[in-house]
């Protein structure tokens, strides 16, 4: 199936004229906050998370809005069927280990004839290397969260987001590829983050029978990220109606 580009998307949002909206795993409400502003219209938005301090930094970004953040299970949503006009789920596929259940759900919640949205960054090899720097350090540290008992897998080619969705059997699917630009993959203030997060990860598994293979691999991202720099892997927005 085609990809569209980022124009294409921005333009077929802004025709979006929709009601309620879900966002499933939704973190402090970033992508939603993304979504709100590029559609034509909307009259009010819900996110679940199951981290309550991010649903209170959520509630603060949103509290001039028709909002509200609650903390719930995705993989128990108590929401009547057919309760929401649009639902979405951001950059968090690869944290549940049952994905079918988790699309399966917000698919029952969804009207008829409404929009189902899936985000998910991709590791396809066409990306330029500071991309791969980024893919890479996603790697290391689902590797660490999987060996601390957290759910994280490596990110996912974009055939299978592809996949994952086309089984729910949508209704007039698009499929769109686009990347966050930066100006400076090698700024200062960014690369020094991302060095405190591999320390960060590195501390996590002191413990484990492998802490040195893992510890070596944060030194080379560690130098790649001096080196060649950070950009943002590419996203799959993949957009269907029920």
């Amino acid at each position: 199936m085609k990809k569209r580009s980022i124009q294409e998307l921005e333009r077929d949002l802004k025709k979006i004229r929709t009601e309620n909206i879900l966002d499933v795993a939704t973190g402090r409400g970033e992508f939603l906050n993304t979504i709100i502003h590029a559609l034509g219209s909307y009259k009010s938005v819900t996110g679940i998370d199951s981290n309550e301090s991010a649903l209170n930094m959520a509630r603060e970004n949103f509290k001039k809005t028709n909002s509200k953040f609650l903390k719930m299970d995705a993989y128990n949503l108590t929401f009547n069927p057919e309760s929401f006009d649009m639902v979405c789920l951001s950059n968090s596929l690869h944290h549940f280990s049952e994905i079918e259940q988790i699309l399966a759900n917000m698919k029952k919640v969804l009207k008829t004839g409404g929009y189902f949205i899936i985000n998910e960054m991709h590791k396809d090899n066409q990306q330029i290397e500071e991309q791969k720097t980024h893919i890479l350090m996603h790697h290391w540290w689902s590797v660490i969260d999987t060996r601390s008992g957290i759910v994280h897998n490596k990110t996912f080619n974009s055939s299978r987001i592809v996949n994952l969705v086309s089984a729910l059997q949508l209704q007039e699917l698009k499929i769109y590829e686009y990347a966050y630009q930066i100006n400076d993959p090698k700024d200062e203030k960014m690369i020094a983050t991302y060095m405190n997060y591999i320390d960060s990860y590195s501390n996590k598994i002191k413990d484990h029978d492998d802490f040195e293979m893992l510890r070596e691999q944060g030194r080379y991202l560690k130098i790649r990220l001096r080196d060649i720099g950070f950009a943002p892997a590419s996203n799959l927005f993949v957009m269907g109606k029920k």
